[in-house]
């Protein structure tokens, strides 16, 4: 049987060649070194050192937490490494209004529930739905940074009523912006 790392490097290589076309040789270069570098590790730690239990939930925080970081850093250089991260890179093309984080956790969630139908089990499934929900917030915190803002573009004649709203209701800021349209004045 081969080592998990060569079996992940092999089953990307669909999502590399989709890569390629859809955003560019720069994402397959960076992202095959990327998935080059995991798979190896993995197969080297696995060698050489064999990690004991640990209690399941402190094991879904720290890999929650460790992955979501790594996988962040590696999105906002413009990498992946493979797998659910490439898939929803290039779904990020179709469904721009989502966070690179919460596509990941769609696509995730997805697979452990086909885990969960096949083996039939629920608790390790629901485990992985917890490392996956910590991943997807440090993805999205690592590639977008702190503090990252929603704009929103609101157009009306009524826009001193709704800037009060927004403003005293809301509890949000507003910036009002005067604009001609170049067309027609």
């Amino acid at each position: 049987m081969l080592p998990v790392g060569t079996i992940a490097l092999v089953l990307n290589i669909p999502l590399f060649i989709l890569g390629w076309q859809k955003i560019g040789r720069d994402l397959l270069i960076s992202s095959l070194y990327a998935t080059a570098v995991s798979s190896l590790m993995i197969d080297v730690l696995s060698s050489i050192h064999t990690f004991s239990p640990m209690d399941p939930i402190l094991a879904c925080i720290y890999g929650g937490i460790v992955t979501g970081i790594g996988c962040g850093l590696l999105l906002h250089e413009s990498a992946t490494t493979g797998g659910t991260e490439m898939a929803a890179r290039l779904l990020k093309l179709k469904f721009q209004g989502l966070s690179i984080g919460s596509l990941c956790l769609g696509l995730d969630v997805a697979v452990t529930i086909g885990y969960a139908l096949c083996f039939r089990d629920m608790t390790r499934a629901m485990y992985g739905v917890v490392a996956l929900y910590i991943l997807s917030l440090l993805i999205d915190r690592v590639v977008y940074g702190p503090n990252a803002s929603k704009v929103a573009y609101i157009i009306s004649d009524k826009y001193e009523s709704i800037a009060a709203e927004i403003t005293v209701g809301m509890g949000r800021g507003v910036t009002i912006l005067h604009g001609e349209g170049a067309w027609s004045g």
